[in-house]
């Protein structure tokens, strides 16, 4: 099998071409997400050419987890996108399902928030994944829906999560997704559509990210998989009823083309089972402003609240609608449904202008500003008759904002610079566009008007003039004691997805800031985040310290790098994407943009993960980088984090992935290269040599990694289905322990006190521990209910496993048998020195001590004040010295020293003489 691994190449494919990577800004799209050059090529290769064996390879696996179309766009026909459907998910499912039990394997567990007394107390609760409070919790919401007649409860997508349901007004929440009976199935739901049904706001649909589609009748309480239904991935999607009570679904589908003119609307009348495509005749497109030919950017729906068959769609400068509550009818087998588009006269802002221009066919369809982003519509849920239409021109951020009190029969212009009505822009610092952009009316109060994209904008007066609300500026939250304080996690109000309106003169903003809100009666008027424990953090990795107190240091979208320390999260410095690392030997975190840094002579950049492992024979470190501007990089850190070594020419190639060993007196360090090549040095990265296998170097495709500290000889690798013991030296190789589903392996733990393994998916949220003695893996995973996650690590601090996700935060549970990894076995004293009559004992070892002990020193049975590494004291001969280490962040893990006797050696005596003592005035 080795020789079969070692033959395979990296990819089906030889060739990519260039065209291809470019097609509908794939390339563009996935390095913004943060996947490096070299990361991309490999996901291309997967995907392009051979659609079937894509799904079975590692890239697409990549893929089909993690790129959650940020941007709202879905690619048409023959893009990447179309591969992520169901059949990844439910083979991998499958498998899993043949292992592990389903009533364990689809649990909802109860949700618990994670405190470090309790370890500190000793108690533990392994394999539990408790959650660790962002509170208020900030991260990007890509949509959300408010009840007709309670402003306080809410339904709210955050972008890689599912459907999040709060009652209070956004003191609490819960995630009511996490109670799919299908863990794979809850994950993610598509990101901007809640279909609600208008007659029952207990009565909703989760549209899944695999294409499910699933009822809840009490409020996401209970589920049930709508057998045959599916979704088209909607910017936005509705469930909406006609006049005659048919409960009916409509959704807008992003297409691409001139400047997404091309986007789809689609409907189903059966519960998802069917989908129509309304077709658009080409005689009521919209001519696109910059002659590029004819189209529609369809967005957005509005129903109107006093006529059920009235549903109206906003393009760029039209407004289409159904006054027939969407009624099909069949011609030649197939449905159709008459759309419309809305005549209408536009005035200026006194009425004394009619504006609609006579030279323009179409003039009575369309409105003035030659629009070119999706439009934003408001109907007045108090008056129906009021409406307001916002538009704007993407390159350049004209914007316009038209009104009606006749139901769109007459407009006037409240707002359009370029013609001199009005001041500053609608939306902000840009105009909308397929992800950023939304628009809202203090419906109590229509003075108050909002608008919003990467900023976002307020006017006082109406709508005629808007000052721009800069996105720099920290908001302020409710907190437990009743007081507002600042947001500590973001510090800014950027990127803006949606506005709601509600009758009661609310209006919500869906920010990667978070959920906000504003209310004339809240907060002197504010805009105010009302995340409280939504806990949808975007997490793209989390890193620990090896010594030292617990600190967590991780790196998210948009809301710069987040730490824990002290029970607390803190730290909020940096940039979107910032990426971030901690010192092993301390707590010393470095991130890279505002207020950050790196090591020298090693800029950190955005969007890379960086992981650090101690060499505690040496006291250096060594730094893995991965991702847009670093690569696969490979670095030795020396002088306490003075000094940096890049080890590519040593090893000859990037690296992929890395574990230690330090048997033998010396660190053994061992790479996969990207290439898929074993190698190992003995000398702290200053060569490497082959590992070989009958002669030649070792090749394992998609393997990771992991080693027993205590064994050089012996390499874990963990693969598809499977974990292979190799004997280094022997060529040959054994598999470890059975019962494993055919799953990828994203990360092996070798537990380095216990001898456990942890085979991690993150794709499928699967942990599989293999106990030291045991030979069946077993499913090693409560407590986290979605069905993904993004990083995990190990932390032998504090003897847990730390989790986190983009989109549901950090998460960490007790390891199952918590163990000193260094001194497992207890250890050995030693006297150090022996100095007019004071003797110094001490650990021997030839390692960095870690910093992260308490130390229990007695003599002759009796406990010392001594709460140090070493014993300095008058010892006699016979004395009879043991020392007690103590885990500082895990008081039930000790281990002992054998007992050492105090030996007659020579008692070095110090001269005492005067000498010229330092002085300074």
């Amino acid at each position: 099998m080795v020789k079969e691994a070692a033959m395979l190449p990296d990819s089906v494919f030889e060739y990519v071409k260039m065209e291809d990577l470019l097609d509908d800004e794939v390339y563009i799209k996935l390095a913004h997400d943060g996947w490096s050059p070299q990361e991309i090529v490999t996901i291309m290769k997967t995907a392009l050419k051979d659609r079937k064996a894509a799904k079975n390879k590692f890239g697409y696996g990549w893929y089909a987890k993690q790129w959650l179309p940020t941007y709202g766009i879905m690619p048409g026909g023959d893009t990447l996108y179309q591969f992520v459907d169901t059949t990844y998910n439910e083979a991998m499912q499958a498998s899993i399902a043949r292992t592990v039990p389903t009533d364990v394997l689809n649990h909802t567990w109860p949700k618990i928030v994670y405190t470090p007394e309790d370890r500190k107390k000793g108690i533990r609760n392994a394999a539990y994944f408790r959650t660790v409070e962002h509170k208020p919790s900030s991260g990007r919401m890509h949509w959300g829906v408010v009840h007709p007649e309670d402003h306080d409860k809410l339904y709210v997508i955050p972008d890689g999560a599912g459907i999040f349901k709060t009652d209070d007004g956004g003191l609490s929440w819960s995630c009511i997704t996490d109670n799919i009976p299908v863990r794979a199935h809850r994950s993610t739901v598509r990101h901007s559509a809640i279909p609600v049904d208008p007659d029952d706001w207990n009565h909703l649909f989760a549209f899944s990210d695999n294409s499910t589609v699933y009822e809840t009748t009490d409020g996401g309480e209970t589920w049930h998989r709508i057998e045959g239904a599916t979704h088209k991935g909607y910017k936005r999607g509705y469930a909406f009823r006609d006049k005659a009570g048919n409960l009916k679904f409509i959704g807008a589908q992003q297409q691409g083309g001139v400047e997404h003119w091309a986007s789809k609307l689609w409907i189903s009348e059966d519960t998802c089972k069917t989908w129509t495509e309304v077709i658009v005749p080409d005689e009521l497109k919209d001519v696109h402003p910059n002659g590029v030919g004819k189209g529609v950017w369809f967005q957005s729906v509005e129903f109107d609240p006093s006529n059920r068959d009235m549903i109206y769609i906003p393009g760029s400068r039209s407004i289409f609608y159904f006054d027939d509550g969407a009624k099909s009818t069949m011609e030649n087998g197939k449905r159709k449904y008459n759309i419309k588009k809305m005549s209408f006269d536009v005035y200026n802002e006194n009425r004394t202008e009619l504006r609609n221009d006579p030279s323009d066919p179409d003039n009575k369809t369309i409105f003035p500003l030659r629009a070119t982003s999706p439009g934003n519509m408001v109907i007045s849920t108090i008056n129906p008759n009021q409406m307001w239409f916002a538009a704007a021109i993407r390159n350049g951020n004209a914007t316009a904002l038209y009104y009606t009190e006749d139901k769109g029969k007459t407009w006037i212009t409240l707002q359009e610079p370029s013609v001199g009505i009005g001041g500053g822009t609608v939306f902000g610092n840009e105009a909308p566009w397929n992800w950023l952009g939304g628009f809202g009316v203090n419906l109590r109060e229509p003075n108050w008007v909002y608008g919003c994209t990467m900023s976002s904008a307020i006017s006082s007066d109406g709508g005629k003039n808007f000052n721009q609300f800069a996105w720099s500026i920290r908001l302020t939250s409710l907190q437990d004691d009743g007081k507002y304080y600042a947001v500590t996690n973001s510090r800014h109000n950027a990127d803006n997805h949606f506005i709601l309106s509600h009758k009661s003169g609310r209006v919500f903003r869906g920010s990667d800031g978070g959920m906000l809100m504003k209310d004339l009666d809240v907060n002197n008027n504010q805009w105010t985040n009302i995340g409280g424990n939504m806990g949808q953090m975007l997490y793209y990795n989390i890193r620990v310290n090896e010594f030292g107190d617990q600190l967590m240091v991780g790196n998210t979208q948009d809301i710069d790098v987040q730490t824990y320390r002290y029970g607390r999260w803190g730290n909020w410095r940096g940039y979107e994407g910032s990426e971030s690392s901690a010192n092993p030997y301390t707590s010393t975190c470095y991130f890279s943009g505002g207020g950050g840094g790196g090591i020298e002579n090693m800029p950190l950049s955005s969007w890379s993960t960086t992981t650090n492992y101690a060499d505690v024979h040496t006291g250096s470190w060594y730094m893995r980088r991965t991702g847009t501007g670093a690569g696969n990089t490979f670095y030795r850190i020396d002088d306490i984090g003075r000094s940096l070594t890049n080890l590519f020419d040593n090893v000859g190639a990037d690296v992929a992935d890395v574990t230690f060993a330090r048997d033998k007196g010396y660190t053994t360090i061992f790479v996969r290269t990207t290439d898929n090549i074993l190698k190992k040095s003995i000398d702290s990265g200053n060569s490497f040599q082959y590992i070989l296998y009958n002669g030649e170097p070792a090749k394992f495709s998609n393997t990771r990694l992991a080693a027993d500290p205590d064994n050089s000889d012996i390499l874990y690798l963990g693969q598809t289905g499977q974990v292979m013991r190799l004997y280094v030296n022997e060529s040959r190789w054994e598999k470890v322990g059975e019962g494993l589903p055919n799953i990828t392996c994203d990360h092996l733990f070798f537990h380095e006190g216990s001898g456990d393994l942890y085979f991690v998916n993150r794709a499928s949220a699967g942990i599989y521990i293999l106990e030291n003695g045991s030979d069946t893996w077993r499913f090693w995973t409560k407590g986290y209910n979605s069905g993904k996650f993004s990083d995990i690590v190990m932390n032998y601090t504090t003897q847990e496993m730390v989790l986190a996700d983009y989109g549901r935060g950090v998460w960490v549970a007790d390891l199952e048998h918590p163990s000193d990894r260094f001194f497992k076995n207890g250890f050995a004293l030693k006297e150090i020195t022996h100095v007019d009559g004071r003797r110094t004992i001490g650990i021997d070892t030839k390692w960095t001590i870690p910093l992260y002990y308490y130390y229990e020193w007695t003599v002759n049975g009796v406990k010392v004040d001594n709460p140090y590494q070493y014993l300095t004291r008058a010892l006699r001969p016979g004395d009879k010295v043991r020392l007690k280490l103590t885990l500082r962040e895990s008081p039930d893990v000790s281990t002992f020293s054998a007992e050492y006797i105090v030996k007659e050696t020579s008692d070095v005596k110090l001269e005492k003489k005067a000498i010229n003592a330092l002085y300074s005035n």
